[in-house]
C-alpha cells in the first residue's frame, strides 16, 4: 500500500490583496526526509509555509497534511519563523519559549507541569541552550535565539517541521549544530521543510529540493534539481553567479 504523503499540495493558488503569491503548486513530501525550499525573493516560499499551516487561505486547490485537511492535522506540525518576524523584546525567558512547544498537547483545563518542563529542558539541552534557561530571550545572540525556537519545535514533538530561513544571521557553528539536530529528526522518521537561500550548502544539507517561483520550477532529489537550467528558470538573469555556484556544487559532490 502506497504511503500517504506527509504534506501534499495540488493546484494550490493563493494571493495577498489580489496579488498572486502561489500559482498551481503541486508537490508531495514523503516521511523522513530533509527538504530545502529555494527561490528568489518574493517567490512565495514563506507564503507556501503559511498555506501549509492554514494561515493563508487558498484561492483554489488544496493542501493536505498526512492525508487530512490542514484544519484537522495542524497540531502535527511545528513551525520556526523568520527571526525578523519575532518581537524579541517580549518579556519571556528561554525556558518560557521552549515550554510553549508543549502547550498544544494539553487539555484546556490543564496547566503545564513537571512533565512539560522536563520536555522543554530536554529540548533545550539538545540544541545546547539548557544553561540559558532563565535568561530573557531578547538578550541572546541571533544564533542562540534561533536555537531556542528550534527547541520549542522539538518540545512540540511534531511529525512535520517547517523552518523559515533558520540559518539567516547565524554563525557557522550554530548552522552546523542545527543541521545535526535536523538529521537526527530525519533518522527518527520526521519530515523537515526548510526555506533556504545558500546553494552551496543546499546540496549537502537536503535530500530533496523544491525550487519555487510562484509555481514549482523543479522538485526532486537534490542532485537532479540543482542544475543551471532550473536555476535560470527560477531566478532569470538577476543572480549571475547562480549557474557557477550550481556547477561547482555538482562537480564537487557531497561533502
Amino acid at each position: 500500500m502506497k504511503e500517504v504523503p506527509v504534506l501534499e499540495a495540488h493546484d494550490l493558488c493563493a494571493s495577498y490583496r489580489r496579488r498572486p503569491v502561489l500559482h498551481g503548486v503541486d508537490v508531495a513530501l514523503p516521511k523522513g526526509v530533509l527538504v530545502g525550499l529555494l527561490g528568489p525573493n518574493g517567490a512565495g516560499k514563506s507564503s507556501f509555509l503559511k498555506a501549509v499551516m492554514g494561515e493563508l487561505k487558498p484561492d483554489s486547490g488544496w493542501v493536505k497534511l498526512f492525508g487530512e485537511p490542514v484544519s484537522r492535522a495542524r497540531h502535527r506540525v511545528a513551525y520556526v519563523p523568520q527571526r525578523e518576524s519575532v518581537d524579541w523584546d517580549f518579556p519571556v525567558t528561554v525556558a518560557d519559549v521552549a515550554m510553549m512547544g508543549t502547550y498544544g498537547g494539553l487539555a484546556w483545563w490543564r496547566r503545564a507541569g513537571a512533565q512539560e518542563r522536563g520536555r522543554a529542558m530536554e529540548a533545550l539541552d539538545r540544541v545546547g541552550m539548557a544553561s540559558f534557561a532563565r535568561q530573557p530571550i531578547g538578550e541572546l545572540s541571533g544564533g542562540q535565539q534561533q536555537r531556542v525556537f528550534l527547541a520549542r519545535a522539538l518540545a512540540q514533538d511534531s511529525e512535520l517541521l517547517l523552518m523559515d530561513e533558520p540559518f539567516a544571521g547565524v554563525d557557522a557553528a550554530t548552522e552546523e549544530s542545527i543541521v545535526d539536530v535536523l538529521r537526527e529528526l530525519r533518522s527518527a522518521g520526521r519530515t523537515v521543510l526548510v526555506v533556504h537561500h545558500d546553494l552551496q550548502t543546499a546540496r549537502r544539507y537536503f535530500d530533496l529540493l523544491m525550487i519555487l517561483n510562484l509555481r514549482v520550477v523543479a522538485f526532486g532529489a537534490t542532485e537532479e534539481v540543482l542544475t543551471s537550467g532550473n536555476l535560470d528558470a527560477a531566478y532569470g538573469g538577476r543572480l549571475t553567479l547562480l549557474n557557477e555556484v550550481a556547477s561547482r556544487s555538482v562537480v564537487g559532490g557531497k561533502m
